[in-house]
């Protein structure tokens, strides 16, 4: 039985870059990819190939790629130094990044990507995306200057030729990739396989969640309780890396509450149940999962509590209290105007009483100076 020092699972640029420097340390590897050949790479395949590295120099650059005097003259690169790396990588991850590995990552980046070079892969100036031309010369955006030939297929087809060169043993046996992946999660080759013939159900929501039903409110405001079963099987082909069967619990939940809440009336899915299954299935519930959807089932519907109708109990109540304040201002504004009334009605009497007491004081003082007399 063939023995090797270190086994990659997968076969994009990551793992080809593992199994490489673990190749240069003398170790004996052996890949395996799920995937087919002409198939393998994983998401390095479709990347487009535009890579991050820290430079200061041109110099740097030409570790990396030819660059010609002309194009050095008509060209402004910028710069990419550690601490510009440094600075981007904490502003989008907010510094939550593990500090050993950012500091590799910046640090090694330039040494990586001539390494890379060394390993046959074929690196250009980035003129497609990257650049315009500013006051006549060639201004590269984003701090990446340099692209890799053919996109992410030719570096994962670079990397692939010097793994064969090196003596790399190459595995494409999806059972052996799908053991060693699934190793520690509770699921194996075997329950991969089986489940790819005997599709097993899927309780939505799950037994063990603290809802027992899925609940949506349509358009009149009642609600509606279902409890759905989703038949699956496995795909090999994304067993690996595809998403696992919470994912298709919580599409099968978006979906359901989605369709009802687009449903004229709580009478609407009562009497065609089917549509919720039609248009939840037309989202594509299986897609980038380890599993292939082949029905979904409405086992039971529910008419719940007329959650429109508390609204607008609840809204009318409010009104009302509203109504209340007001009312209760303007009758406080009204006791105030009437105890202001009765406060000026009684000066006016105590002006009154004030008035009437001056009239003896006067006729006594026209007494006395003559101007008033008696008649007999």
């Amino acid at each position: 039985m063939q023995t090797y020092d270190v086994v990659v699972v997968g076969k994009g640029n990551a793992a080809l870059c593992a199994a490489l420097a673990a190749r240069d340390q003398g170790a004996s590897v052996v890949m395996l990819e799920a995937a087919s050949e002409d198939e393998s790479g994983g998401n390095s395949r479709f990347a487009g190939g535009v890579m991050r590295f820290a430079y200061e120099t041109v110099e740097d650059l030409t570790r990396v790629t030819d660059i010609t005097d002309e194009e050095i003259a008509t060209s402004d690169f910028g710069t990419n130094t550690t601490e510009e790396f440094f600075d981007d990588l904490f502003r989008l991850t907010s510094y939550r990044t593990d500090p050993d590995l950012s500091e590799t990552l910046v640090t090694s980046s330039l040494d990586v990507m001539a390494w890379l070079r060394s390993k046959g892969a074929r690196f250009l100036l980035n003129f497609g995306r990257q650049s315009g031309l500013v006051d006549g010369k060639r201004k590269f955006f984003g701090r990446m200057p340099i692209e890799v030939n053919g996109g992410g297929a030719g570096l994962v087809q670079y990397l692939d030729a010097a793994a064969k060169k090196a003596g790399i043993h190459l595995v494409f046996d999806r059972a052996c990739a799908i053991d060693l992946a699934t190793k520690g999660t509770g699921k194996s080759v075997i329950e991969a396989v089986r489940t790819s013939i005997n599709p097993r159900v899927i309780d939505c929501p799950t037994p063990n969640q603290y809802k027992v039903t899925l609940d949506g409110v349509a358009k009149d405001g009642i609600v509606i309780k279902i409890k759905a079963l989703v038949t699956v099987r496995s795909n090999l082909d994304r067993f690996v890396g595809g998403a696992t069967e919470e994912t298709i619990i919580a599409r099968v939940g978006e979906g359901i509450v989605s369709t009802i809440g687009s449903s004229a009336s709580y009478m609407d899915v009562l009497e065609n149940p089917n549509r919720i299954s039609k248009t939840v299935l037309d989202r594509g519930l299986d897609s980038n999962t380890a599993f292939e959807v082949l029905s979904l089932d409405i086992a039971m519907v529910e008419v719940g509590e007329n959650v429109g109708a508390k609204l607008q109990t609840e809204q009318a109540e409010a009104n009302k209290l509203i109504a209340q304040a007001h009312a209760e201002v303007r009758r406080t504004t009204a006791v105030a105007m009437e105890q202001e009334m009765i406060a000026r009605v009684a000066e006016m009497r105590a002006r009154l009483v004030e008035a009437e007491a001056q009239v003896p004081l006067g006729m006594a003082a026209a007494f006395r100076s003559g101007h008033l007399g008696l008649l007999s």
